[in-house]
């Protein structure tokens, strides 16, 4: 398989998190990262994230992510 370099820049804590991980965990840092990236690419975990629609309202999903909950935008609503 072909191979291509990528550099990154990460914020110390973030390098020395993976360094201690990738002690405890036996592996270099490279495969860590590679196989964070490949878990990352191939997982359905994005459904789950909040977003907001083109009218302002915020959708979450509930703690057991089964159902999605809308926040609505009330914007300049006055309540009365």
């Amino acid at each position: 398989m072909a191979t291509k370099t990528a550099s990154i820049r990460l914020e110390k804590e973030l390098y020395d998190k993976i360094d201690s991980k990738c002690s405890e965990l036996g592996c270099t840092r490279n495969d860590f990262v590679k196989e964070a990236i490949e878990s990352k690419l191939n997982t359905n975990e994005d459904k789950f994230k909040p977003y907001h629609d083109k009218y302002g309202n915020y959708y979450t999903y509930d703690k057991d992510r089964k159902i999605w909950v809308c926040h609505v935008n009330m914007g300049n609503a006055r309540v009365v």
